[in-house]
């Protein structure tokens, strides 16, 4: 009887350690993208409509000056990007500065408009941003 339940026990450790190996977590190894993949530059027809995305109209009564501004530093902004989508470095080096030219058009906007009137944009802009993912990936970075 001793040898029966010594044999049947050792079958049972040998069962609950092949089901405990089988439960390893195989985890997928993701290929590299190839670098003509990668963050492109999508042309002059995206900087065109970023810029008329981050136009805010007359819808939300920013005076003329503040308006020509704006404009003013939006079309910088976007020129800075592409300069930056067009440069050289790492993915994440462009994505860094692009971070960076977002901040600071952040405070731009902020001192210009103030934090009520900047939310506002911020949210007709976010609206206007949307309608542009379908079209470039990269409108994403954006919002």
């Amino acid at each position: 009887m001793k040898t029966k339940t010594f044999l049947l026990s050792i079958l049972m450790l040998g069962f609950f350690a092949i089901n405990v190996q089988a439960q390893k977590l195989k985890i997928p190894t993701v290929p590299k993208v190839p670098e003509q993949l990668q963050m492109q530059i999508p042309g002059k027809d995206f900087s065109k409509d970023l810029l008329k995305a981050l136009d805010p109209g007359t819808g939300l009564g920013i005076s003329p000056d503040k308006l020509l501004k704006l404009n003013k530093g939006n079309g910088n902004f976007v020129n800075n990007i592409m300069g930056i989508l067009g440069g050289s470095g790492s993915d994440s080096d462009k994505l860094n500065l692009i971070n960076k030219e977002k901040d600071e058009r952040k405070d731009f906007i902020e001192k210009l408009l103030g934090k009520g009137k900047a939310g506002e944009y911020y949210k007709l802009v976010k609206k206007q941003l949307q309608k542009l993912q379908t079209k470039y990936a990269l409108a994403k970075l954006f919002m």
